[in-house]
């Protein structure tokens, strides 16, 4: 899981960026979880929020029809 656990590295650094550039913008981020992203469940939308300490974020949901 080396490779998995650097993609984490990365993305909680760059998000940890977004979220402070969203703060100060007084913008709200929306995270579209898609299957095949880091980021693609509940579950791991809050591993991202925890490891990062996001307060501008929230799940961005597109019911399919």
């Amino acid at each position: 899981m080396d490779v998995l656990d650097y993609q984490w590295g990365v993305a909680v650094e760059f998000w940890k960026q977004i979220d402070a550039l969203a703060r100060e913008n007084d913008v709200r981020v929306a995270i579209g979880m898609h299957p095949h992203n880091l980021v693609f469940s509940p579950v791991t939308l809050k591993r991202l929020v925890d490891e990062t300490g996001a307060r501008t974020w929230a799940r961005r949901w597109t019911p399919h029809t």
